[in-house]
């Protein structure tokens, strides 16, 4: 039965266009505003703001009139390689993952498959704890109440990413429905009882339903195999590359492997007037957002500035009105992967950026701004301000996000890369910095990540007294105590044997323990 469910969709979604296969510009293309930018000008446009940026590698895709205008890659596949980027090139779509997600479990609705309403336990037969990856909600009952919808438009109350949480156990932050937090584990949640409900893989439902269709052949949700000369490398803020990232399971949230001539396809898909009623369903508004920022996820800081827009979520993505009609948008944020996609179905315009380079979020604005005049998007509330405007961000907490992603290793590698560029005046550098990093990393149990920085800590600051206290707490507490006195020591001798009595009596335990 699930299998035949599933060939309905299939049927369904043959019945789609694929209008990608040439460019229509004739040397200029139309914004926003009905005026008119050259080719030139365009190409002009994003090589000056990339060499300013230290962008890597970006592709550009512009739609007009429901037709592609204008599509290009500039910069590198790989800078170390000087491999240029092309439009064929894969991509992590890292979060328009969510866009193409919400497609599939919105084609499941249409056909009676899902009610985005009916809360999602109903559709399981077991608990939903009973699943190992979401065992952690087996003593707060709220997770009956959640929804489709909820997942879609990011009012579960779980968090952005468990990783991110206290010990990395799953949480419910808030009743779900009464307010908006970002967050990848509602998709992950969704994207569970979606195959119970149909007995199928994502991958296979991707595939059936969005990328065989729309002949988008070089993407998937896991990582394609035999293609390793077709795939662009990340690259940091210092523009060295990440090593390339396979996916062996399909993600919901952020898997999406791509490129911009098939993520294009997609968007003049929804913009396609056939689908203007499956498409209605995923742009209209779910939720209003109220927060002052997206990011982070869990900040509560609301405003009403942005009332005038109505700005919403929408199923799987964000939705404002605009003097020149309704507005979708996805982000896409990953390790060495920034992308962003804007659309007007009602002029039948949209942008697509999508880049290999952890600096391209700095150029957005002005991409958006200078190319198509799209004043509309809301750069602050996304986070992204524009190189020439930045002020100094912590060095901590950018650490801490390659720490989680990556390894303790690259992040020690690079802050000090960092500390010896032209870069280390966009960050703060003090001994809290890595002195706050280590004792959160303590807090998550990770030992010997801390010790690593408290260590660097000490190499910085030698002269510091709380750098060698927090490391000797550090080593007390895996039970090396030898290390642990000897640093005590060095901070009790810096502190000149004053201020000391905490340190001091720790000591004295310590001393005694080995007696």
């Amino acid at each position: 039965m699930k299998i035949l469910l599933i060939l309905i969709i299939i049927t369904f979604n043959m019945l789609v266009t694929t209008a990608c296969d040439k460019t229509r510009h004739n040397g200029t293309i139309k914004r926003l505003d009905n005026s008119l930018i050259t080719i030139n000008k365009v190409d002009s446009l994003v090589n000056f703001y990339m060499r300013e940026a230290n962008v890597t590698g970006l592709s550009l895709s512009i739609i007009t009139n429901n037709e592609l205008a204008y599509i290009k890659s500039y910069g590198y596949k790989n800078k170390i390689n000087h491999t240029e980027l092309t439009e064929n090139s894969i991509m992590s779509g890292a979060s328009f993952s969510k866009l193409v997600f919400a497609y599939i479990v919105s084609s499941l609705a249409e056909n009676n498959l899902i009610d985005l309403d009916k809360p999602l336990y109903k559709y399981l037969d077991k608990p939903i704890y009973d699943f190992e990856e979401f065992a952690d909600l087996k003593n707060d009952s709220r997770w009956k109440e959640i929804t489709a919808r909820h997942c879609l438009s990011h009012s579960t109350g779980f968090p952005n990413s468990r990783y991110f949480n206290r010990d990395h156990k799953l949480e419910i932050f808030f009743k779900p429905g009464s307010n908006t937090a970002y967050s990848g584990e509602g998709f992950s949640f969704l994207q569970l009882v979606i195959e119970e409900i149909t007995g199928v893989s994502l991958e296979e439902l991707a595939q059936k339903i969005v990328f065989e269709p729309l002949k988008m052949t070089n993407s998937s949700y896991l990582s394609l195999k035999n293609l390793n000369e077709g795939y662009a490398s990340g690259h940091n803020i210092l523009e060295d590359t990440y090593g390339l990232q396979f996916n062996s399971n399909a993600g919901a949230g952020g898997s999406l492997q791509t490129t911009i001539i098939d993520f294009s396809k997609f968007i003049l898909h929804l913009m396609d007037k056939n689908n203007e009623r499956l498409v209605k369903r995923i742009i209209s508004p779910s939720i209003r957002i109220k927060k002052k920022n997206q990011f982070p996820s869990l900040s509560f800081e609301e405003t009403d500035r942005y009332n005038s827009v109505n700005l919403s979520y929408g199923l799987g993505c964000v939705v404002m009105d605009t003097k020149i009609g309704r507005a979708f948008l996805k982000e896409g944020h990953g390790m060495g992967f920034q992308n962003y996609t804007i659309s007007f179905p009602e002029v039948g315009s949209s942008i697509i950026l999508m880049s290999n380079s952890d600096n391209a979020e700095l150029i957005f604005k002005y991409l958006l701004e200078d190319i198509i005049k799209d004043n509309f998007t809301l750069w602050e509330w996304e986070g992204y301000i524009p190189y020439d405007k930045l002020s100094k961000e912590s060095i901590g907490r950018y650490l801490y996000d390659i720490i989680v992603m990556d390894s303790i290793d690259n992040a020690i590698n690079t802050y000090r890369k960092i500390k010896e560029s032209k870069l280390k005046d966009r960050f703060i550098f003090d001994e809290a910095e890595l002195n706050n990093l280590g004792y959160q990393l303590v807090k998550e149990g990770k030992m010997e990540d801390a010790i690593k920085l408290f260590i660097i800590n000490v190499e910085e600051y030698p002269k510091s007294a709380n750098v060698y206290d927090s490391l000797a707490e550090a080593y007390s507490l895996i039970g090396k105590i030898d290390l642990a006195i000897k640093y005590y020591e060095k901070s009790i001798e810096l502190n000149g044997n004053s201020k000391s009595s905490n340190t001091l009596e720790k000591l004295k335990v310590l001393i005694r323990s080995t007696k």
